[in-house]
């Protein structure tokens, strides 16, 4: 796998929030037909931001600063309670 495939995957989630829903819903189905580990599979359905970074060589502060808050926000728009530690204004604690 190519540290380059995870970025451009995160970039994405980053900026298309159907495929972050869709992520977050579906996991095997989202992320079918990429050339991805199965630890950043794992990483990315259990959106551990901290693996997520070092396996795509990003220091711990940096672009994926607002990921979790995003992808947190995505996913407690799609249910009425807060999911993952969010507190109920959809920010990443």
């Amino acid at each position: 796998m190519s540290e380059v495939v995870l970025r451009d995957l995160l970039e994405r989630l980053a900026t298309d929030a159907p495929f972050a829903a869709q992520l977050k819903a579906d996991p095997a189905q989202a992320l079918e037909g990429l050339d991805l580990s199965a630890g950043e599979r794992a990483a990315l359905a259990a959106n551990d931001e901290e693996a997520l970074r070092q396996l795509a060589g990003w220091d711990t502060g940096g672009f994926l600063d607002g990921l979790g808050s995003f992808l947190c926000s995505a996913a407690c728009q799609l249910k009425s309670t807060p999911v993952g530690g969010c507190p109920p204004s959809g920010r990443a604690i």
